[in-house]
């Protein structure tokens, strides 16, 4: 589909959203995913948390119901010794009956303080139907067979162990940590629940019950919370009571992954939670670690429940896949939505758009533009294309004129032209007319005149022509008649010269004797000046001479004479 090519504004378009909407849907989901995890661990765990408590609620009700059973039959045990109720065949009944009324007990036992039930013990040893050991002690035991059919036997009275030991000295009730049993129908791990039997004050014996951890193990084993978990069980002192596997029966949790957390927890009685543990060959896990008490019995015993990582991934995995499904069902649904949503609203009205720029461009302005209703950005291309179409139709009409007036203005050029042409054949026609005639007239040929005819303004030009040289003509007459009379005003001015040379050398005659006389003069004014000298030399008295002036007088007389002498010869040369 054309909407698909990448060149396409549309395409472009839904590309740059579809991307932008999947990367916003990815971190979104990723986001979303981090706090499912974390919300499926943690639910996870106090899911966890639950089935331990259950699980140890469930052990609790379990022993605490053989705890009581164990209790009641020391306490009835205590009383009808006191009364002398009881024999001890009535105690091997009594015994059995406890046996077969709790399905969880593997066997239930009695162990005198030897000779102190009956005061028998050597005399009577080693009579099973007395219920005496080798020693001599009453140690009758019921247990079961592997085919859980109910069997008699007797047992050593070992008062070092834990089952005599916790109860008879500390007088209260108390259930031992793991151990294995010998001399049954089967070697069987056991844990034993043991109450002191008082009468009259004082100890005889310690009555108990056994509980079968192969049952236990077996029970737990079976419950596999999360599909694939297990639960397992640790003792006061350490020791597994269930453990994943058979070698660890019984023996201590160690030093590995999570054994201070477990240390803890019996001390703390506070739950915990090991994370990342992988080993025994099963799959990464955690480990919920809940401890609880053994009701009345004085001991306090912890349930692992291992929570494999495939329980929390599954959820979060199947979580996983359905956001991604729903985000490519949304991204699908905006993308479809997308396309129609930009098919209708930007391809349709751009294609629109482009035909009716199409039609401006083949030079069809009569159409008006489509789209110019609308309110968005199309409306306001398709109102400034319709502009845009207004002005092309006026450019074409501008262009039309434009090309009439051109069409005028060539034929008028090509006029012109044509009128330039018929000038300058005219122009070089009078020109060589007129050229022949200055040729004339400079042979000297002033009886010349211009005959060819001269249209137009040209005409002036030879009138103005001929009549030049009708001027020159009687110009150049009346200059030789004007030298033929200078010629002879010459010849006059030439004697009057002659004349005034004459006169000039007289002339010259009386200046030179103008001269002498001017020499004589300088020579009187000098012998005055010299006189003059003398005088002032003599001390004669400025005013003494203004006495006498007539004095002064003649002594000058010379010049004076002189000069009267002066005008006369002038007036001589003058003359």
């Amino acid at each position: 589909m054309a909407i698909f090519r990448m060149k396409s504004l549309a395409a472009k378009l839904i590309l740059i959203t579809g991307a932008a909407i999947a990367l916003v849907l990815l971190v979104s989901n990723l986001f979303l995913i981090g706090q499912t995890r974390d919300r499926v661990h943690a639910l996870t765990m106090d899911q966890a948390n639950l089935e331990a408590k259950s699980i140890a609620n469930e052990i609790a009700a379990n022993v605490g119901e053989l705890a009581s059973a164990a209790r009641s039959m020391a306490g009835v045990l205590g009383r009808g010794h006191e009364g002398k109720s009881f024999d001890r065949k009535g105690i091997i009944n009594i015994l059995k009956a406890n046996l077969e009324q709790n399905a969880f007990a593997f066997g239930s036992w009695f162990c005198e303080q030897l000779g102190a039930f009956d005061g028998k013990t050597t005399e009577i040893a080693d009579k099973l139907d007395e219920g005496t050991n080798k020693n001599g002690a009453f140690t009758p035991y019921w247990s079961k067979t592997r085919d859980g059919a109910i069997q008699f036997s007797t047992f050593d009275n070992d008062y070092a162990a834990e089952w005599w030991k916790l109860a008879a000295e500390t007088g209260k009730g108390a259930i031992t940590p793991p151990y294995l049993a010998e001399g049954t129908d089967v070697p069987t791990l056991l844990t034993s629940i043991a109450y002191p039997v008082v009468s009259g004050g004082k100890t005889i014996g310690v009555e108990g019950v056994d509980i079968s951890l192969k049952s236990l193990t077996d029970k737990l084993q079976a419950l596999q919370p999360f599909g694939s978990g297990r639960v397992t069980l640790v003792a006061q002192n350490g020791n597994w009571i269930v453990a994943p596997t058979k070698e660890l029966m019984s023996k201590p949790y160690g030093n590995g992954q999570g054994a201070a957390e477990v240390k803890s927890a019996l001390a703390s009685m506070t739950p915990s939670v090991i994370r990342n543990l992988a080993f025994d060959g099963y799959e990464p896990f955690d480990r919920v670690v809940y401890p609880f008490a053994v009701p009345d019995l004085h001991a306090a015993w912890v349930v692992l429940v291992d929570v494999p990582h495939s329980a929390i991934n599954a959820p979060v995995r199947d979580q996983t896949f359905m956001m991604i499904a729903g985000g490519i069902v949304v991204l699908g649904g905006v993308m479809l939505a997308l396309y129609f949503a930009v098919r209708s609203l930007v391809q349709k009205p751009l294609g629109l758009l482009v035909a009716n720029v199409k039609a401006l461009g083949d030079g069809k302005y009569e159409e008006p533009v489509t789209g110019q209703e609308r309110a968005d950005e199309i409306g306001s291309v398709a109102k400034a294309l319709e502009g845009f179409r207004f002005t092309l139709a006026d450019t074409q009409r501008l262009e039309a004129e434009a090309d009439s007036q051109r069409i005028a203005a060539d034929a008028e050029r090509s006029r012109s032209e044509s009128e330039r042409l018929e000038s300058i054949a005219l122009q070089r026609q009078i020109v060589s007319i007129v050229g022949a005639g200055l040729s004339e007239l400079s042979q000297g040929n002033l009886s010349h005149r211009l005959t060819e005819e001269f249209p137009g303004e040209y005409s002036k030009l030879k009138q103005d022509f001929n009549a030049a040289l009708a001027s020159l003509e009687e110009t150049i007459n009346t200059t030789n008649l004007s030298v033929v009379n200078i010629g002879s005003g010459t010849s006059e001015i030439s004697n009057s010269a002659s004349d005034l040379a004459r006169r000039t050398e007289q002339q010259a005659a009386s200046l030179e004797e103008t001269a002498a006389a001017l020499n004589e003069l300088t020579a009187q004014v000098n012998s005055s000046a010299k006189n003059a000298a003398q005088l002032q030399k003599t001390s004669i008295s400025p005013v003494k001479m203004r006495r006498n002036p007539a004095r002064s007088c003649r002594r000058q007389s010379p010049p004076c004479t002189a000069s009267n002498n002066l005008p006369r010869r002038s007036r001589a040369s003058s003359a």
